[in-house]
C-alpha cells in the first residue's frame, strides 16, 4: 500500500510532524508515502510565502536515512495552479530534485473554491453551471499546461459546493469532463485518486470512481492514490478498500514516482489483506 498525498507541518494548514506520519505509515503496513506540501503562488493564498524547500529538503534527507530499510519516502509537491502564474512555476519547479509533482485546483479566479468561506461566495456570484464550468475550464487548463505529474483531487469542488447547490452528476457535464480525462490520458499524465473526499460531505473519492472508471476507458491508465492527511488519524484513510475497489473496475498498476519518472506497482490482494483504515 501507498500514499502518494499527505501535508506535514511544512504546509501551512497542517500541524503534523513528519516523523510521526512515518511511524505511523508503518504501523499501517504502507510501503511508500510521498510528502507533498502546498506550494502557493498567490499573494492573497494563506500559504503564499509559506514554503520552505531547504527546510523540506534537508528534513527529508534525515528521514530517508532514518527509515531505510522500512519505508520508501518521496519528495512530492501540491502546487496550486492558476494560468496566469504558470511561468512562474515552471520557474520554480526547473532546478528542483522533486519526485512528484501534484497540480491542484484550489482557486478560480480570486476565489479559494477549497475553502467553506470562498465556495458559498462563488455559488452565491456565479450560477451554478457556468460556476462549475469554470472549475472544469480551470483543470483543462491545468492538464493542457504540461507541468505537472499528476491531477490532484479532481472534483474536490463538490466538498463545500454540495451545502449550496444541487450536485451534479457525470452525465450533465460529460463534454468537459471527457475532454479533461481525454487530455491526461494523452499527455500520459497521472490522475490522483483521492481519498479524502470520502470523509467530506461527496462521500465519495475525488474524483468518484465512476469517472475513474470513465478515464480507463478513455485510454487513461496512470493511477495514484492518496488521502490528503493533515491529522494523524487521516493518514491511509480508507486506501485498502478504495484499492479495492480500483481492483474490481480492472486497474492492474498503481503509478509510482521517482525523480519525476514514472515507475509501476502491480496491484494485488495480497497487498490489501484484511486491515481497514
Amino acid at each position: 500500500m501507498v500514499d502518494y498525498h499527505i501535508h506535514t507541518d511544512f504546509s501551512c494548514d497542517s500541524q503534523l510532524m513528519p516523523e510521526v506520519i512515518c511511524e505511523r505509515a508503518i504501523e499501517l503496513g504502507l510501503s511508500e508515502i510521498a510528502f507533498t506540501e502546498h506550494l502557493d503562488f498567490d499573494p492573497i493564498d494563506e500559504g503564499y510565502g509559506y514554503y520552505n524547500y531547504k527546510g523540506i529538503s534537508e528534513n527529508l534527507l534525515e528521514l530517508k536515512s532514518l527509515y531505510k530499510g522500512r519505508l520508501i519516502i518521496k519528495k512530492g509537491v501540491e502546487v496550486t495552479y492558476q494560468r496566469e502564474r504558470e511561468d512562474e512555476i515552471e520557474k520554480f519547479l526547473d532546478d528542483k530534485d522533486f519526485d512528484f509533482v501534484i497540480g491542484s485546483v484550489h482557486l478560480i479566479g480570486e476565489i479559494d473554491v477549497s475553502g467553506d468561506k470562498g465556495t458559498e461566495k462563488y455559488f452565491k456570484e456565479v450560477e451554478r453551471k457556468k460556476a462549475i464550468r469554470s472549475y472544469f475550464e480551470t483543470t483543462h487548463n491545468l492538464v493542457n499546461s504540461g507541468i505537472f505529474d499528476c491531477l490532484g483531487h479532481f472534483e474536490m469542488l463538490r466538498r463545500y459546493a454540495l451545502k449550496y447547490i444541487k450536485d451534479y452528476s457525470y452525465e450533465e457535464f460529460k463534454e468537459p469532463i471527457d475532454e479533461i480525462l481525454e487530455a491526461i490520458a494523452k499527455k500520459g499524465m497521472t490522475l490522483e485518486v483521492n481519498t479524502s473526499g470520502l470523509r467530506h460531505l461527496p462521500e465519495e473519492t475525488y474524483p468518484r470512481i465512476e469517472i475513474v472508471e470513465r478515464f480507463l476507458e478513455l485510454g487513461g491508465q496512470n493511477l495514484t492514490i492518496g488521502s490528503d492527511s493533515h491529522l494523524p488519524e487521516h493518514i491511509g484513510y480508507r486506501i485498502p478498500e478504495t484499492m479495492e475497489l480500483l481492483l474490481n473496475i480492472g486497474v492492474k498498476e498503481i503509478t509510482l514516482f521517482s525523480k519525476r519518472k514514472k515507475e509501476f506497482k502491480r496491484m494485488g490482494k495480497y497487498q490489501i489483506g484484511s486491515r481497514r483504515l
